[in-house]
C-alpha cells in the first residue's frame, strides 16, 4: 500500500483478501491463507506491506484480490480492489 498526497498526519485503511471470479482464481485456505486487518500509517510514513502466506504446494499463477476499505480522514481509495498473483513478489506491486 502506497500513501500519496501528503503524510502530515496519522492515517489508516482496512483490508481483506478475497476470492475472485476470474480464470486461474486462487482458493482461500488452499492457494493462500486469507488475511484481514488494518494498515496504520504514522506521520511521514508513506507505505505499508500486506503479507499473505502462499503455501508451497499452490498452483503458480493463481489470482486473488485484496480489498481496501474504511479509510481514515486524509486517505483515499482509488481502486476497489487489486488482483494479486501467487507468483508475484512484493517488487511486482510497487
Amino acid at each position: 500500500m502506497l500513501r500519496k498526497n501528503g503524510c502530515d498526519r496519522k492515517a489508516s485503511v482496512s483490508y481483506k483478501t478475497i476470492e475472485l471470479d476470474v480464470d486461474n482464481a486462487a482458493v482461500a485456505d488452499i492457494d493462500y491463507i486469507p488475511e484481514q486487518g488494518t494498515l496504520n500509517f504514522d506521520r511521514d510514513e508513506d507505505r505499508r506491506e500486506i503479507v499473505v502466506t502462499v503455501p508451497g504446494n499452490n498452483i503458480e499463477g493463481s489470482n486473488f484480490g485484496v480489498v481496501l476499505f474504511d479509510p481514515s480522514e486524509g486517505m483515499e481509495i482509488l481502486e476497489g480492489y487489486i488482483m494479486v498473483s501467487t507468483s508475484m513478489d512484493k517488487h511486482d506491486l510497487m
